[in-house]
């Protein structure tokens, strides 16, 4: 899935700016019928969660997401933790699939990154760990 500059146009905007403009026209009507002006909760803020699914994909963290739906980051955390994780984990998936995909097809490169990072190999040869390590000999 690739990201276009229209996927991210935000459609939710219009629709806060009828609630604001609705917001206005009711304290509007109540100054001119001479009413107590009313109490009006702040507008519940609408975050497409598609949008917010692609921006995560990209990896970008819940701040700049954040900033682009114009909320708080606790905002994002709490609607939309398990949307931001599981894009994430998709998208590391589709990549190490790419990077195995370039080491089978010859990359030497590639075939040198992954066996270091994924099989714990070094230049050195590999990388001992505690349970690689030969058991302790006596001769007793």
């Amino acid at each position: 899935m690739t990201l276009e500059q229209d996927d991210l146009i935000p459609d939710y905007q219009q629709l806060q700016i009828d609630a604001a403009e609705a917001r206005e026209e009711k304290l509007a009507a109540a100054r001119a019928a001479g009413e107590p002006i009313p109490q009006i909760r702040p507008v519940k803020r609408v975050i497409d969660r598609e949008q917010v699914i692609k921006l995560a994909r990209l990896h970008c963290n819940t701040s700049e997401i954040a900033r682009w739906f114009n909320v708080d980051q606790n905002t994002i955390n709490l609607r939309f933790k398990d949307e931001i994780e599981l894009a994430r984990s998709e998208t590391k998936a589709r990549l190490r699939r790419k990077m195995l995909d370039e080491a089978m097809h010859g990359n030497t490169t590639m075939l040198i990154w992954l066996s270091k990072n994924m099989l714990g190999f070094s230049d050195n040869g590999p990388i001992e760990t505690d349970d690689k390590k030969p058991l302790p000999w006596t001769d007793s």
